[in-house]
């Protein structure tokens, strides 16, 4: 398994490596970007340069400050740090989707899980190589499901709060739909443990204003309504443009099967679903919801849905995992099957037998 995992982290590494264009974003970020939002002609020399770049990005661009300021930064730095970070980075959010019940099967599943994502990643491309589009959709998964993690430990153990509490301001400069359905998850759990103690759990409600605090940022920072304007002519009406997310949510869903694959390592062929089963389905099922606002709902935005449901998958059947039980049994099916078909032929001979 490690030989296969060394493998494996030095053909990414490799087509992380494979520079056949720079994308128009990423060659936009390189650059200084002038206070009217228009394309740089200035590279970035200085910390004032920088500084004034992620104000304007801000204001025209787009509300992600950490975010942007994480991507200017390494479009400074040569091309081989980014593609070194970005490997290390995919391994490590193949790992934070091994729940913690997992752990003792750890070199057999998380194998297993890198081939997962690697096949049936909905949109690898533009998700993952993309340098923008790596630190958009890829390298915040990490805050995002610790954060989900900590959230079923909150539901199904009563305890994470303090991981919830440092994970919440990272949330709240993720993308837009995964905070919206954090958020709104979020609250209902709070809302949840008041009825059943009776009193308000102070590090979830510090988490929830966190995050509704970075949902205002969001809603109300000037580059949110400078694209809503820019954006919102693709569509010659409302009706279009809820029938065109119509269309994509239903093909997105259809990307969202393959998870199902992962039930089959459950020794029980009836899994009992968690409260935060059904807290995991709900925050994916809203992250779809929430792009009803958007202009457009990119296949890139329906990454988050897609790791959460993976997720729901693998902690389902966590306690019932029989991936060594699988290996077992085809090879004791192998060796039953030979050792019966060499008692038939000493005792009916081939011919009997074939007849």
């Amino acid at each position: 398994m490690w030989l296969l995992t060394a493998t494996f982290s030095i053909i990414i590494f490799y087509l992380n490596r494979l520079h056949l264009y720079m994308p128009g974003d990423d060659f936009m970020f390189l650059l200084k970007m002038p206070a009217d939002g228009s394309m740089g002609t200035e590279g970035i020399s200085s910390i004032d340069d920088f500084v004034e770049s992620i104000k304007n990005i801000y204001l025209n661009c787009h509300y992600r400050i950490l975010v942007h300021a994480l991507i200017q930064f390494f479009l400074l730095l040569p091309s081989w740090v980014f593609d070194l970070v970005n490997t290390i980075i995919y391994f490590l959010v193949c790992y934070l989707l091994i729940p913690a019940n997992l752990k003792k099967e750890f070199w057999l599943m998380y194998p297993t899980i890198l081939a997962f994502i690697w096949i049936f990643h909905p949109d690898l491309g533009n998700a993952y190589f993309w340098t923008t589009g790596a630190f958009n959709y890829t390298w915040t998964l990490i805050p995002l499901l610790v954060y989900v993690k900590a959230l079923v430990n909150v539901l199904d153990h009563d305890r994470g709060y303090q991981t919830l509490l440092i994970a919440a301001p990272f949330v709240a400069s993720a993308n837009e739909n995964a905070l919206i359905s954090l958020f709104a998850i979020s609250t209902i759990v709070l809302l949840k443990k008041y009825l059943n103690n009776h009193k308000i759990n102070k590090s979830l409600l510090w988490t929830c204003l966190i995050l509704l605090i970075g949902g205002i940022v969001m809603v109300f920072s000037p580059s949110a309504t400078a694209r809503l304007a820019r954006e919102a002519s693709r569509f010659e009406s409302f009706d279009s443009r809820l029938i065109e997310f119509i269309k994509r949510s239903a093909y997105y869903l259809f990307c969202y099967l393959p998870v199902l694959l992962l039930l089959l390592f459950s020794r029980t062929k009836r899994i009992r679903l968690k409260a935060s089963t059904i807290m995991l389905i709900a925050i994916a099922f809203l992250s779809i919801l929430t792009m009803i606002v958007v202009p457009i709902f990119e296949m890139r935005s329906s990454v988050f849905g897609f790791f959460i449901l993976t997720y729901a998958c693998l902690d389902l059947v966590a306690e019932n995992f029989k991936f060594r039980k699988i290996l077992k049994n085809c090879s004791t099916f192998r060796w039953d099957k030979r050792k019966t078909l060499q008692l038939d032929n000493k005792k009916y001979g081939w011919k009997q037998l074939l007849l």
